[in-house]
């Protein structure tokens, strides 16, 4: 992300070499960089609503799973955690989002947390582009979301954007934790 000083700098050296008309040019050129910057993997969510399951996206999800058996689709994910009376994973995330790539590929492919999420939870990957009504429910407007449910649906915790490993781990046994019913919990 661009700093301020650099900004002025480049609308300064506009001015002198290219005239108004091109300071005008840089300055919206420095704006964009900076929301860029800003925004990581951020989508403004859409009004229509009416998009409420699956569309079809990608047939591979490889880069964002790393062969865990996710289900894709809130409604069907959280259906089949409600029948296996199971805690839920829901990793909200698009194909274009990168820290989701980063984040799925520097966590789901360690052994210990990989155990952890087949073993414990049923994982759900929902596509935020082609499901407006689980983005807008999930408030997920920013990529990656991560949200862990209990057995009875409700929400435990959850985090937004990318995180180490060893962090996502300690995330997933809190969840897990939180998860138990309240005869196991203690």
């Amino acid at each position: 992300m661009p700093s301020m000083t650099v900004v002025r700098r480049v609308v300064h050296r506009a001015r002198r070499v290219f005239g108004s008309c091109f300071t005008a040019a840089a300055i919206c050129l420095a704006a964009l960089g900076l929301s860029m910057g800003m925004a990581g993997c951020v989508k403004e969510p859409d009004v229509d609503l009416q998009a409420d399951g699956p569309k079809p996206g990608p047939k591979d999800w490889s880069e964002h799973t790393h062969g865990l058996p996710f289900i894709v689709g809130m409604d069907e994910g959280l259906a089949t955690a409600r029948a296996k009376e199971m805690p839920a994973m829901l990793f909200v995330t698009t194909t274009w989002c990168g820290w989701c790539k980063k984040l799925a590929g520097d966590t789901f492919k360690d052994p210990t947390i990989r155990q952890l999420l087949t073993e414990n939870f049923i994982c759900v990957l929902i596509d935020g582009d082609a499901e407006k009504k689980a983005r807008t429910v999930l408030g997920a407007r920013a990529y990656p979301h991560v949200i862990f449910h209990d057995r009875d649906g409700e929400r435990v915790l959850d985090f937004r954007g990318y995180i180490p490993k060893d962090e996502f781990q300690r995330i997933v046994e809190e969840a897990l934790a939180k998860s138990r019913p309240k005869s196991d919990a203690g």
